[in-house]
């Protein structure tokens, strides 16, 4: 799973933005409209 290889910090802004659909200042680094393969 990605979320565990970016830490328990971007885990947590990631359950974040599931459920308030909006991306917060933590994964601002991250791009989520697109993942890499």
């Amino acid at each position: 799973m990605p979320g565990g290889a970016l830490g328990p910090v971007a885990g947590h802004a990631l359950i974040r933005y599931v459920r308030t659909g909006r991306r917060p200042e933590a994964l601002t680094p991250f791009r989520l409209d697109r993942p890499r393969r």
